[in-house]
Formats: structure tokens, C-alpha cells, sequence
């Protein structure tokens, strides 16, 4: 396949949440900020639209641009009805605050791509090289055989086994310090296993401002703080959110 190919199957990937179709796409380098010629939309624009939350993160931790526009100006945050999602896109480098998000449209694109038209059921792209035919000579007799492609993705070579296992992780979070100590759990895709995807997560679903975080600590005495670390928990793990002095304070009064 040309480039241009490879980035269209990107954004084909992102869109029908073919997330083994994307690691595969950017292990080979593709371009994940390359934006279609017509309405400029990239894997990332895709990827929010559909609300797939592990493919964002999965985009955003591989060089995608959050403030890319699309010919009408939209980014990727306007586009999403997830909440989640519209934090994660809208999280300051700096801090985990968000950024007011205009309220999401639905747009008519200029055209429609093919793949968007009747898309089947657990969709996954077609990542296979094709070969031209050779041709073989034998006793005066001309034989056509189609070589095997050299090269099969890990989309189609993936086992079934694999497709069964458990695709999220649920771990138990609750506020430190809080005058409720019941932890609640909460259900993480395991693509998108990373320190800042936690924190909004948990932050989302606790009702607490992201700003407020001073840090997360895996019980019982350990602080996150690398994305590595957060890859390697376990479904169960018992996590806290730590506010900041003033934070706790505030949540006293309104717990009151």
C-alpha cells in the first residue's frame, strides 16, 4: 500500500474502533496527523466522533495533534459526546484542568467515506500486502500461481483466544480523606492504562475537579507516577485520589 493508503486505513482503523488495525498502522509509521484532502479529518477526529476512549489515548501517546482543525474548524473535543473523552482531549500539558468545550453538533461531512457506508459488525481493517501474480513455465504448459501475501497483520493473524480475553480493567477508587470510605469501581479499557486516562476517569467519576488532584496513590502506601506503573495494575487494585489542602477543605463543607 502507498502512503496515502496506510493513512486512510489509519482513520478507517480509529473510526470503526479497530485498535489492533492502529498499533499496527503506527508501529509502520504512519502519520497519525494526516488529514483527509477533502474535509481534513484525522484519525483523532474519528476516533473522538465514535467515542472510542482507548483509541484516543492510544493516538494522543503516539504524536496526535489535539488542536488539528478539520475544514470547518472543528478539533477533536468538539466532536465527542463522551465526557470522558472531551476531558482527556481538553487536559492542559502543564495540568489536568479542563478547558470549556463548545457543546457538539452533528456536521455533514463533504463526503462520505466508503467505510462509513454499512459498516459491518466487529469491523477490522484489511492490513494484507498484496502480490502480482507469477507466472510458471512447465513442459509447454503456461500455469498462473497467485503467491501468499508475505506479510499477514496482527489483525488477521490475531487467535480467537485473544479476541475473548477481558478488554478492561476495573479497579476500586475513592477520595482520600474523604467522609466516605466505600470505594466504587471503575471499568478502564486496558489500551488506555495511563496515568493522565486514570486520573480523568476516576476524577469523572468521583465528581471531583481534576485540578484538585495532587496526586494517585495505589493503595496501600504507593504514589503513580509513570504510565508504566499504571499499565501494570490489576483488576481489583484499590486506588486513591489525593486532593490538595485547600481541596479537601472544600469537600469537607460540601459533604456537610
Amino acid at each position: 500500500m502507498t502512503n496515502p493508503e496506510m493513512e486512510e486505513k489509519l482513520r478507517e482503523a480509529a473510526c470503526f474502533g479497530d485498535i489492533e488495525g492502529v498499533k499496527e498502522l503506527i508501529a509502520r509509521g504512519v502519520n497519525t496527523n494526516s488529514q483527509h484532502d477533502i474535509n481534513g479529518w484525522t484519525a483523532l477526529h474519528w476516533a473522538a466522533k465514535r467515542n472510542h476512549l482507548n483509541i484516543v489515548n492510544l493516538l494522543c501517546n503516539h504524536g496526535a495533534d489535539k488542536n488539528v482543525t478539520t475544514n470547518k474548524g472543528e478539533v477533536a473535543a468538539q466532536l465527542t459526546s463522551e465526557g470522558v473523552i472531551k476531558v482527556l482531549l481538553n487536559a492542559q500539558a502543564s495540568k489536568l484542568a479542563p478547558l470549556p468545550a463548545a457543546p457538539v453538533k452533528e456536521t455533514k461531512l463533504a463526503i462520505t467515506p466508503n467505510y462509513i457506508k454499512n459498516p459491518p459488525v466487529a469491523y477490522q481493517v484489511d492490513l494484507s500486502e498484496k502480490e502480482t501474480p507469477v507466472v510458471v513455465e512447465k513442459k509447454a504448459r503456461v500455469e498462473t500461481m497467485e503467491v501468499q501475501p508475505r506479510r499477514v497483520s496482527a489483525v488477521v493473524a490475531k487467535p480467537i483466544i485473544q479476541q475473548q480475553q477481558s478488554q478492561e480493567v476495573i479497579l476500586k477508587i475513592r477520595v482520600a480523606a474523604s467522609a466516605d470510605p466505600d470505594y466504587v469501581e471503575l471499568e478502564l479499557p486496558r489500551e488506555a492504562m495511563t496515568l493522565e486516562y486514570l486520573t480523568v476517569a476516576a476524577c469523572e467519576e468521583l465528581r471531583v475537579e481534576a485540578d484538585q488532584i495532587e496526586r494517585v496513590r495505589k493503595m496501600p502506601n504507593t504514589r503513580l507516577r509513570r504510565d508504566r506503573e499504571v499499565a501494570r495494575l490489576t483488576d481489583f487494585q484499590e486506588v486513591e485520589l489525593v486532593l490538595r489542602a485547600s481541596s479537601n477543605g472544600q469537600m469537607e463543607e460540601m459533604e456537610k
